[in-house]
């Protein structure tokens, strides 16, 4: 019997491929630990609130080696206990403006991300050597109104 094989190889290729990039908004200090407000959140990677998975984080300040390390808690926009991206995290102290980048946001991250509370979907940048291209907009206000009546 002549048969072709087609394997779709899906998530274990590109579960680890993708990279949230999101910027600190909020720095703000308690007794545990430091917490740094972003504008990415459980609307834009929601595997970590729905079922408490580790997306590994790093800072890409320009000045982040020449900073004291603290235990970051990286929390979303969203008005929601569980809408934390990283607990507990060793990273360098987070200052507004910083550039933080959460690992492993392939596979599933924009599939399931949503426009719960009004929040747009973010853009899609595909990027394979050294080239980049926007492979989806971010979703604009008229999409998150247009089926509104």
């Amino acid at each position: 019997m002549d048969a072709d094989l087609v394997v779709e190889p899906g998530r274990f290729l590109v579960a680890d491929a993708g990279v949230l990039l999101t910027d600190v908004n909020t720095v703000k200090a308690t007794d545990g630990p430091m917490l740094a407000g972003v504008d990415a959140g459980m609307t834009t990677l929601l595997r970590p609130a729905l079922y408490d998975a580790y997306h590994e984080v790093r800072s890409l300040a320009r000045d982040a080696s020449d900073r004291p390390e603290r235990s970051v808690t990286v929390v979303g926009p969203i008005c929601e206990s569980t809408d934390v991206l990283a607990e507990h995290r060793r990273l360098p102290r987070p200052e507004r403006g910083d550039l933080l980048a959460v690992g492993n946001a392939g596979a599933y991250g924009i599939e399931m991300a949503s426009q719960y509370n009004s929040r747009p979907r973010p853009a899609v940048v595909a990027v394979a050597d050294g080239d980049h291209r926007l492979a989806r907009e971010r979703d604009s206000l008229s999409d998150l109104t247009t089926p509104e009546r």
